[in-house]
């Protein structure tokens, strides 16, 4: 694997999920959430 970084850009974004089933759960109802999102235009 490579050590450096080739151009572009990166976006660090947080997820929060929450469940009352389990962590699993709360990280599948997140994601599935974020995934339906538009994405916001890299400035």
């Amino acid at each position: 694997m490579s050590n450096h970084i080739v151009e572009g850009a990166v976006k660090i974004i947080e997820i929060i999920g929450i469940s009352s089933k389990s962590f699993d759960d709360a990280i599948d109802q997140a994601l599935n959430k974020a995934s339906k999102t538009d994405p916001a235009p890299l400035l």
